[in-house]
């Protein structure tokens, strides 16, 4: 039975607490029987996962560069984020995928600093900032220093092109997977009754039952493989840009509906700060969904139905003039510099679109006062 359901905005920074698990959906299958998560999908060298005291998130590895410091070779790496998953939070890390094998740049082997973009259009700061982290050689093993000094080139620029309407989007993101959620429906006692399970197959089952697609499901029980830390992803289609504010930022926001669409899926909790895609260009970075919050005794969760709403900063010219000088200024001079380019920065938009003037065109979709409850833990 459901207790207690109200319309919550997932602010998507996953806790260090055991809060939250995520959807399979997360690797772009359609609800249909699938094996659960294994975290492997998609290996992309720029997909990083941030790590931090509060909580956790994820990033674009968007600049690797290999300067002199201190008479050490050191790489340093360039990431954009979201502003929540730094903002309040300490204690850093980051994870790289160098095949199955997790590379975990910490404390004790790495340097972090963080910069908010700040206030962009509007009167509030946009949820984005850079994180940029310093490795010397003499602080990993060898394995690790041939794996960061050889990271490879990926097909994607950074531009400000604003996704249009129905852009096919790939959304990366090192959050949680979970599991699918559908109606049961039982007709000899003409009842319905959720379920959640990690594979799903619609319609009538051997028991006479009918089981239809709802959405996805994550809480705080499932197994260890649909944790946090997972490098993932999954397809999204867009609905255009938007101005969007959750009262703390503000900015223009490419969205998109939770379809049952084949081959999409949704963002979920921990997936804040991930690259979104567009067309082979890194366009923005997830920040948030909304879902419907349940209590069933002692477990929290949330159920993504279809037609729940996510998004993410959509990059204008002054953020990829941001990250762009980040990365310029990140490495101290005189240097002996080898640029890696793990993601080239380009100046303007390949297709040259952006958004909508805000003379009536331009779509405000504030989150509703009454249901102001976060899953923002910095």
């Amino acid at each position: 039975m459901k207790v207690r359901r109200e319309v919550a905005l997932v602010v998507l920074v996953a806790s260090a607490l055991p809060l939250a698990k995520a959807s399979e959906t997360t690797t772009g299958t359609p609800p249909y029987s699938a094996a659960p998560d294994s975290g492997f999908e998609s290996i992309a060298a720029y997909s990083a996962g941030v790590t931090g005291a509060t909580g956790s998130g994820s990033g674009a590895l968007y600049f690797a560069q290999q300067s002199v410091m201190g008479g050490q070779n050191t790489m340093f790496l360039d990431i954009a984020t979201a502003a929540h998953v730094v903002d309040g939070n300490n204690g850093f890390g980051v994870n790289l995928h160098m095949g199955a094998t997790l590379v975990n740049l910490n404390a004790g082997n790495a340097n972090f600093f963080t910069v908010d973009r700040g206030n962009g259009n509007y009167t509030l700061p946009e949820d984005m900032a850079w994180m940029g982290v310093s490795v010397s050689q003499n602080a990993v093993d060898n394995l690790t220093w041939n794996f960061l000094t050889g990271l490879p080139a990926v097909n994607g620029i950074l531009v400000a092109a604003p996704p249009a309407a129905n852009d096919y989007l790939t959304n990366f993101g090192f959050g949680l997977s979970g599991r699918y959620y559908y109606d049961d429906f039982d007709p000899v006692a003409n009842t319905h009754s959720d379920g959640y399970d990690y594979t799903f197959t619609p319609g009538i089952q051997g028991n006479g039952h009918t089981f239809t697609a709802l959405g996805f499901n994550w809480q705080s029980d499932l197994q260890a493989s649909d944790q946090y830390g997972t490098d993932r992803l999954t397809h999204t289609i867009s609905n255009g840009v938007f101005t969007y504010t959750d009262r703390t930022y503000m900015y223009d926001s490419v969205q998109w509906d939770f379809r049952p669409d084949a081959g999409t899926g949704q963002i979920n909790s921990g997936d804040s700060g991930g690259a979104i895609f567009d067309n082979g260009d890194l366009v923005g970075l997830n920040t948030f969904a909304f879902g419907q919050r349940y209590t069933i005794g002692a477990v929290r969760g949330e159920d993504f139905l279809y037609g729940s709403v996510g998004g993410g900063i959509a990059f204008n010219q002054a953020d990829v003039n941001f990250l762009s000088n980040q990365a310029r200024t990140f490495v101290p001079e005189p240097a002996t510099l080898t640029a890696f380019g793990v993601l080239a920065i380009g100046a303007l938009a390949r297709r040259r679109r952006s958004p909508k003037s805000q003379t009536g065109q331009l779509h405000a979709r504030p989150e509703p006062e009454r249901s102001r409850r976060f899953l923002h833990l910095p």
